[in-house]
């Protein structure tokens, strides 16, 4: 408990429970001690998901590329 009588920080994010609206989970003194929503941001990492249909792409096109296999 702090000097106010406000029970300290229980999730150690740095912002005291009393303040803290997610008391169990971690977030920034800045969103009120709860955690960043990243679904509202997916759109910064449309990168990733060009990342990952360019070597997909590559795949398909290596693997189409392979010579057939010779059956015996």
């Amino acid at each position: 408990v702090d000097s106010s009588g406000c029970p300290k920080d229980s999730d150690s994010d740095g912002v005291n429970d009393c303040d803290d609206q997610c008391i169990y989970d971690k977030g920034p003194a800045s969103n009120n001690g709860c955690p960043d929503d990243y679904s509202s941001n997916i759109l910064d990492y449309w990168w990733v998901i060009a990342v990952l249909f360019c070597v997909l792409g590559v795949l398909i096109y290596l693997n189409r590329k392979r010579p057939p296999k010779l059956k015996m």
